[in-house]
């Protein structure tokens, strides 16, 4: 299996002048997913949590799946795509679910708070610069599981994937993303039973169309202790 990150030497320009100085670099990779032995993804991904990532997707297509589920990933020496075999009994792709009730009720002062952990907990970040972030959380905007990706759809897949696999039943009520939140997001969390998605980034017109005729919440988290809903 490759690693994250790489170190490499640059040329670095600046006021003050021009010299050498190591950097360092997320790595990615294409997870290969076969279900019941047909090639059904390829996955661009960090190296590292297949199989949450695996789970995750399961559940953003809105496949029962849980931690019982058949998952095999296997690294090859001369290749550094690896392979993921499930064993799923029932079809691997569903439609969109019903809308919920009604839409989950953002408390402001949680999310700002859930926002400062989530930046403080990324390290990937920290060292590359590059990656993105989701955060599983419960209804009390506590953490549950998170996930670091050079893929935005895969930092959310992960995510989602180590709660389920952390023993939660149900899906998490609570997705924090660092990224614009798009109508692909949507659809996932929506088929995943995601209730709000939180962003420091403005959703897309679509997002915001699509989550509004399911109910789903989003909400942007911004500086100075603003907070949108939309």
């Amino acid at each position: 299996m490759i690693k994250d990150s790489l170190k490499f030497l640059v040329v670095e320009h600046s006021a003050d002048g021009t010299g050498q100085k190591s950097v360092e670099l997320a790595c990615e990779q294409i997870l290969l997913v076969k279900v019941n032995g047909n090639p059904v993804w390829e996955v661009l991904c960090s190296p590292g949590n297949e199989r949450e990532l695996v789970n995750g997707i399961f559940a953003c297509q809105g496949i029962a799946v849980d931690s019982n589920t058949p998952v095999r990933v296997e690294h090859s020496d001369s290749k550094e795509q690896p392979t993921a075999f499930v064993t799923l009994k029932g079809p691997v792709a569903c439609a969109l679910p019903d809308s919920f009730d009604a839409p989950f009720v953002l408390n402001p002062q949680k999310a700002q708070a859930l926002k400062e952990e989530f930046f403080a907990r990324q390290a990937l970040r920290e060292r590359t610069r590059s990656t993105h972030a989701a955060a599983a959380c419960d209804e009390n905007y506590s953490i549950l599981a998170m996930a670091e990706d050079i893929s935005r759809s895969s930092a959310l897949e992960k995510a989602v994937g180590a709660a389920r696999l952390g023993g939660l039943q149900i899906a998490p009520p609570i997705l924090m993303l660092s990224c614009r939140i798009s109508s692909q997001a949507v659809q996932r969390a929506i088929r995943a039973r995601v209730r709000m998605l939180l962003s420091v980034s403005r959703p897309s017109a679509q997002a915001v169309n699509l989550a509004q005729s399911f109910n789903l919440t989003l909400g942007l988290v911004a500086p100075q202790g603003v907070v949108l809903v939309f």
